[in-house]
């Protein structure tokens, strides 16, 4: 009489890893998490349709820039997705690395802006943003072309759910009376950190 083998059917087995395996990966997902990084070109962003009130597209050195004058406000907008591993409640970091073209002489401070909202399907893509501004200290007398970076923190409060679509614009306030960095500013590039789930598989 041929053998016979004891335990439950294989399907079953087969059916309780995968069902093991998903509450494993809520788990973790709940517990585990960890900073995540948008990158974002400067120059990939388009104008409000007025030549002069457009961060200008330019190079310093071999780095792509878009140039803000010291004379008005210049700005620049954007667009992407809430990744769906968002922490839903976590704020945003947007790291914005931009140079000063000419040699500065003692302290002076930059004006940066971001205007920041956020739209989903059937709600009203015109409605305005969160306007956020930061004042900027360069390092003293800092030489032409000087890199420096800033980090202006965005707060989760226009921000609802994951997969919705973000808008921002990104400007130099060259009115400001706060900015006195005299000459362009060149922003390079901006790093957008948010937290986010791990996935365990």
């Amino acid at each position: 009489m041929a053998g016979r083998e004891f335990g439950p059917p294989p399907s079953i087995i087969k059916d309780f890893d995968e069902t093991w395996k998903r509450w494993l990966n809520l788990i973790y997902r709940k517990v585990y998490k960890r900073t995540f990084i948008i990158f974002i070109q400067a120059i990939e962003g388009i104008g409000d349709g007025v030549p002069n009130n457009t961060l200008q597209e330019g190079l310093i050195g071999i780095a792509p820039v878009v140039f803000g004058q010291d004379d008005r406000r210049m700005n620049r907008n954007y667009s992407w997705a809430i990744p769906d591993d968002w922490v839903i409640g976590t704020d945003f970091q947007f790291a914005i690395t931009y140079a000063n073209v000419n040699a500065q002489s003692g302290d002076v401070s930059v004006v940066s802006e971001i205007n920041f909202g956020s739209t989903a399907q059937g709600e009203d893509l015109s409605l305005p943003g969160t306007p956020i501004i930061l004042v900027a200290p360069l390092q003293t007398s800092a030489p032409a072309n000087t890199l420096h970076s800033i980090v202006i923190t965005v707060p989760s409060n226009p921000v609802s759910l994951p997969g919705r679509t973000v808008q921002f614009e990104l400007a130099r306030n060259g009115q400001d009376a706060q900015d006195t960095c005299v000459g362009d500013v060149g922003y390079k590039q901006i790093l957008i950190r948010y937290q986010g789930y791990i996935n365990h598989e």
